[in-house]
Formats: C-alpha cells, structure tokens, sequence
C-alpha cells in the first residue's frame, strides 16, 4: 500500500513538472487559463489565453486564435508584437506618423478610439480603428509604447465580426505583457 501511495505522489509530482513545461524561469505570476511565451530577439514575454497559438517567435512575436464557424473556412485572429528603431520622444509623437501612414495605406481608415494606458509599467498609447482589407472591414487595435529609441507595437487584427469575441483576451496579454 505505501508503495502503492508513494508511485501515486511521485507521479503528481512529475505530472505537476511537466505541466510547468518553459515556464522555470518566469518570475510572473501565469494567470489561469494562460500560457506564458519569451521572444529574446524582442526582448518580451507575456501571457496569452490557452485558445491562443504561437504563429511565429523570431524577429516578431505572433499569435493566432481560430475563431472559425465551420471546417470549410478558416478564419482566425491574429496578435503581433514587433519593434522599430524610432526617434519618436513619445508613444503619441510615433502614432502620429504612423497613423498618417496607415490613413494612406488603409481603405476607409476610420480611427474609434485612443487611450493612455500602463503596460508593465510604461506608459503606452491605445488605438483603436477600423479599415477595408481585401473588402472584408477589420478591427484592429495597437498599443504603443516609446522608449529607448525603440517603439514597441503590439496589434490585434479581427474581423468585425469576431472582434468582440477576441478583445478580452486582448486586454488579458497586454495586462500580462513585460519587457525584458
């Protein structure tokens, strides 16, 4: 019997380490229901929602969450963390070059929403705004953050349609997103 019980706590015990698989050396707090991701070329880490999936962790951070309604068609939405050499002063000094940009670029560009926010700490901006991709209207929002002469921009990317379905998880990364 104690080898019996002695086997069973061994095996929680092995279970309970490997279900901790890349996360030894996080000293954040993984949220339930989250997993947790370090990008060393961006210099980043964060925890994302288990609905999530890595897409790409080089040169960018991304993730993509199926919000599919059939197995005829794909549909997914995505999340990116990416990095520019900038000599922006401020988070809101960068969006304003780069929202020009994106009002050239984008069909029927429509900004909704900014805001000033904290991400780990640092102060960022929030944007939110709309645009036609490919005839299909898209909800993206990004946050920016200036420092160092280096912008950080993290994106969210849904369609309309999936967009309310998605921005909670949203605010769960950028509420356990860190710089490293």
């Amino acid at each position: 019997m104690k080898k019996l019980i002695f086997a069973l706590i061994a095996a929680c015990m092995i279970f309970s380490l490997c279900s901790c698989g890349g996360n030894e050396d996080v000293d954040v707090s993984v949220p339930n229901g989250c997993l947790y991701v370090e990008n060393e070329v961006l210099a980043v880490s964060a925890c994302y929602p288990v609905e999530w999936t890595i897409d790409r962790n080089d040169g960018m951070l991304s993730l993509l969450k199926d919000t599919s309604d059939s197995s005829m068609i794909s549909t997914y939405a995505s999340l990116s963390v990416t990095k520019y050499s900038t000599n922006a002063e401020s988070y809101s000094k960068y969006w304003e070059t780069y929202a020009k940009r994106l009002g050239e670029e984008l069909k029927d560009y429509k900004s909704v929403k900014e805001e000033e926010i904290k991400v780990d700490g640092n102060t960022a901006g929030k944007y939110h705004y709309t645009a036609t991709v490919d005839g299909d209207t898209y909800h993206f929002v990004q946050v920016v953050a200036v420092g160092g002469y280096t912008a950080y921009i993290i994106t969210l990317t849904a369609s309309e349609k999936d967009y309310e379905s998605v921005v909670k998880d949203f605010d769960t990364i950028i509420s356990n997103f860190y710089f490293n």
